[in-house]
């Protein structure tokens, strides 16, 4: 397994991870959904809780306000290394700004699981 490969897998887990209930939380079955689109994710999360930074004017590098830019960010490695570690200097959202919900997590680890779709 490559270096990329090993990120992405780190990223893939970690926001799987962040979704899951902590240990000891009841569960609910599963419930049948229509599968997450990007359309989605940018209505609910990138543009309430990430586009105010991440866009074309502010963002230099990363830049998720069309599927293609978000893609192009999720699959460098610079994307998946920096998203998959999180070190406290680069943690999105910054520590002083509201932090995504519940929620919101749920619904990108869904997008992840269900392939990212445009």
């Amino acid at each position: 397994m490559n270096v990329f490969s090993k990120a992405k897998l780190l990223f893939v887990s970690a926001v799987v991870l962040s979704a899951m209930p902590a240990f000891g939380d009841e569960t609910k079955p599963p419930v049948e959904r229509t599968p997450i689109t990007f359309a989605t994710v940018n209505e609910k999360v990138i543009t309430p809780s990430c586009a105010g930074c991440h866009n074309s004017i502010n963002s230099g590098l990363v830049d998720f306000t069309t599927y293609e830019k978000f893609m192009g960010v999720y699959q460098s490695f610079y994307g998946v290394t920096l998203l998959a570690i999180k070190p406290d200097d680069f943690r999105m959202p910054p520590a002083n700004k509201t932090q995504l919900t519940k929620e919101q997590n749920q619904l990108l680890a869904d997008y992840l699981v269900d392939g990212l779709k445009p």
